[in-house]
């Protein structure tokens, strides 16, 4: 079983080196998911309305977090991810997908890098030539070497988090991390070259980690990110077999900001607000 369970305390400590924004307040760490809006740092952590001391930034502009069932709500979070992990195998797939992954296995292989020196040498020149496919622009300042390292000496600090390979005749092309908090297998961060790329590393790193989480029994999902609005790259993973969760959630906004958003900024609104499975399938499963 590969991943060893990190406490939110320690995920905490995680993101952090990363250089995200948190606020502990209580027994809740926040994340500043934009300045001064903030989220719990773990995306299905419920929390009841009126029971809630939020970061005292958030006063500048909002909160929002899930909530119990049965307790007010106002919007929605939206995460994409596989359920029923326990029962995934590649004979459950369709023929289609299991042609695509046996075909990856031939040119490519899979397996845990356990040296960090590695994830250096061979992964830096991995995530160039993914920036310079996608021009992913979150912590793009990964491209270069020093803030490359950094971000490496992070991952290797904690030895609860996973980086498998992808190779190719022996040479390291495709980099996925993952991790698990409490009982949530967080499927984190992917980046490839082009060519493996095009031979499945995707397809193959998916069918590995899903093929691992399958027996890991006290695991309930596996978390692939939040919705992101893009329909293209949000069906790209439902094809794949992921569903989307809708969490009632409870909005708090500063007044004015929130009627100026819903004046002038009616698309950033709805996503702020969510969706509901009514819509969900409406946008993503109408006709299907």
């Amino acid at each position: 079983m590969p991943w060893k369970r990190m406490s939110i305390d320690e995920y905490a400590d995680y993101e952090s080196g990363n250089g995200a924004t948190l606020v502990k307040v209580d027994d809740v760490w926040w994340r500043a998911v934009r300045p001064f809006f903030y989220r719990p740092l773990f995306p299905f952590q419920r929390l009841a309305p009126g029971t809630v001391k939020p970061p005292s930034p958030s006063r500048l502009l909002g909160y929002q977090h899930p909530v119990p069932e049965g307790e007010p709500s106002n919007s929605f979070l939206n995460a994409v991810v596989f359920e029923d992990i326990h029962g995934y195998s590649l004979d459950t797939l369709k023929k289609d997908k299991r042609y695509n992954i046996k075909k990856a296995l031939k040119h490519l292989s899979v397996k845990r890098i356990e040296d960090y020196r590695e994830f250096v040498e061979g992964g830096y020149s991995v995530y160039l030539a993914f920036f310079d496919r996608t021009r992913y622009k979150w912590k793009s300042d990964r491209i270069h070497r020093q803030a490359y390292v950094k971000w490496a000496t992070n991952v290797f600090r904690f030895p609860q988090i996973v980086t498998h390979g992808v190779y190719r005749d022996g040479t390291l092309s495709a980099v996925n991390i993952s991790y698990r908090v409490e009982d949530v297998i967080f499927d984190a961060a992917f980046f490839s070259t082009t060519e493996a790329l095009r031979m499945g590393s995707s397809e193959l790193t998916w069918h590995v980690i899903r093929e691992q989480a399958a027996a890991v029994r006290d695991a309930r999902c596996i978390y692939e990110g939040p919705l992101l609005g893009n329909k293209g790259l949000d069906e790209s993973k439902l094809f794949r077999g992921c569903t989307i969760r809708c969490q009632p959630a409870f909005l708090s906004m500063n007044p004015l900001v929130l009627f100026l958003l819903k004046r002038a900024g009616k698309t950033a609104y709805e996503k702020l607000a969510g969706m509901n499975e009514q819509q969900i399938r409406g946008k993503y499963y109408s006709g299907k």
